[in-house]
């Protein structure tokens, strides 16, 4: 009787979750209207452009290496990585640190106009540090700095998936519109 109350509680929590919408934080998915993206920029090479190209990759979203084959170009203009002390120990050595990384992006068509942005996202992390063992604490660093990189590249790709789903289809009808109304003849001159 206990596993079979422990099970529906389980599938009833599941079937919850699943109901409400619930996705995976990580979950980086472009629609498919901005396929191919081009990835580039300033910042185009550098730890966050690593992580969107990885994040997309492995979501079969289609990340091309040349700016003329892709539909849209995501141009990484900044990424600032900043490190400072927070607090202090009792002999003055360092026990806590901030760190800070903020983006700076835009979104290009095909065309290369501007559709988005310039933006900016900032991630914040503060880190114990054990002055007794530098080591530790570097790799520590290391290891949230790259956590950072793929939470900075999921809301890159939330921010570029909304501007896919509120902004094309309101293009799109317009350019239609636009298509369908009739061409009104000049009014002749008196």
């Amino acid at each position: 009787m206990k596993t079979f109350l422990r099970l529906s509680v389980s599938l009833f929590a599941c079937l919850a979750i699943a109901a409400c919408g619930f996705h995976l934080r990580n979950n980086a998915t472009l629609p498919s209207a901005l396929e191919p993206i081009f990835i580039g920029g300033a910042a185009g090479n550098g730890p966050l452009a690593q992580a969107l190209r990885y994040q997309l990759t492995n979501s079969n979203t289609k990340v091309t290496q040349r700016s003329a084959e892709a539909n849209y170009q995501l141009i990484l203009l900044s990424e600032k990585q900043q490190q400072r002390i927070i607090s202090l120990d009792r002999r003055g050595l360092a026990a806590e640190y901030g760190i800070t990384t903020i983006v700076e992006f835009e979104l290009h068509d095909k065309a290369g106009q501007r559709v988005l942005g310039p933006q900016t996202i900032e991630e914040r992390r503060t880190i114990t540090n054990n002055p007794d063992n530098a080591l530790t604490t570097s790799q520590d660093v290391g290891l949230v700095r790259t956590d950072m990189d793929q939470v900075l590249a999921s809301q890159v790709v939330r921010r570029l998936g909304a501007y896919a789903n509120h902004q094309l289809p309101a293009k799109k009808a317009e350019n239609a519109a636009q298509q369908i109304e009739p061409q009104t003849p000049p009014a002749p001159a008196n």
